[in-house]
């Protein structure tokens, strides 16, 4: 209210609507199924039987996935199923008309570039279930790798301290999964010894609970 300076510690550039987002992140997949096609020439030959067929190669591929969004209100499972309805219609269109690929991350650290070709969604339990069959069709039929640093760190006494390596220098969004298998911890702090920034959690994370930070 009233005159306010505003300041932004960082931005981030993505294509698309939104950022790098896993899909089984947010839905349960039940079933997923790759299908490529082959593209090579046949020949006839004279006095020889059958075909002749010098090469095959991948022509293009088609991804359908058949999951399912479920919530505990309707509200939530709403929100998810639009969140991936952003993640596979892509509204960006290209200079010379075509409309972007989108990347398809259906593991955390693999992804295909494709567009959505058809999309059949079925509302159950007072829509608190959103049962999902989408179909992709991927123009270049391969996966991409994508390397992925990870760090899993036991703490055992208070303060624990240790060092995880980056080595590049662009954004990246940090996931933190707390797990607690030994008492009830009550509150928690993180602190980037280097930079001096650091955020706490209060609040009760049972024996067996998992606390994921995003």
């Amino acid at each position: 209210t009233g005159d306010t300076t505003a300041y932004f510690d960082g931005g981030i550039l993505v294509e698309g609507d939104t950022a790098i987002t896993v899909i089984t992140s947010i839905a349960d997949v039940a079933k997923m199924i790759p299908a490529t096609q082959y593209r090579g020439q046949t020949f006839k030959i004279a006095r020889r039987v059958g075909l002749k067929i010098p090469n095959m190669q991948p022509e293009s591929a088609t991804w359908k996935i058949e999951g399912m969004v479920v919530a505990a209100t309707l509200a939530t499972a709403r929100t998810n199923l639009d969140t991936l309805n952003e993640i596979i219609n892509s509204q960006r269109i290209k200079p010379n008309g075509d409309r972007e690929y989108r990347d398809l991350y259906l593991f955390d650290d693999r992804f295909v570039r494709g567009i959505v070709q058809s999309t059949d969604k079925d509302n159950r339990a007072v829509m608190k279930v959103r049962e999902f069959d989408f179909k992709f069709s991927i123009p270049d039929p391969f996966e991409y790798f994508v390397q992925k640093t990870r760090h899993k760190q036991s703490v055992v006494a208070s303060p624990t301290t240790f060092t995880v390596t980056n080595n590049g220098n662009a954004f990246s969004r940090l996931l933190i999964n707390i797990l607690n298998n030994t008492s009830t911890i009550s509150s928690l702090t993180f602190e980037n010894l280097t930079s001096g920034q650091n955020w706490s959690y209060t609040g009760s994370i049972l024996t067996t609970d998992a606390l994921v930070v995003d």
